[in-house]
């Protein structure tokens, strides 16, 4: 949601390959919207499951909320996670919308 605000529409997006191996806080793809293009880190370790192909078609899609269930298109990866503990350190969804999202 915060990087929504910040970039507005995305219109292109570099996916990883599954398969490849993502540390926590590396790159894991590219986002191009219509201000920038913009790295996105991985959050956690693990290897790329699957990603999402109707968003090499169609980018717009991430540009609804991917986190809301009805949405089914905005997500970009499944990862398998090398070290579940790293989740430890995420932030809860109430805590992320309490410093980033603007009401």
């Amino acid at each position: 949601a915060y990087a929504r605000q910040q970039l507005g529409d995305i219109v292109f997006i570099e996916l990883p390959k599954i398969g490849s191996l993502v540390q926590a806080g590396g790159v894991v793809c590219v986002l191009e919207s219509t201000k920038s293009a913009t790295d996105i880190y991985s959050p956690v370790s693990g290897t790329i499951l699957s990603i999402n192909l109707k968003l090499k078609d169609q980018p717009h899609l991430i540009n609804a909320a991917p986190e809301n269930a009805e949405n089914k298109g905005g997500w970009l990866y499944r990862i398998a996670l090398s070290h579940p503990s790293e989740t430890q350190a995420l932030l809860s969804d109430e805590s992320y919308h309490s410093i980033f999202i603007k009401q």
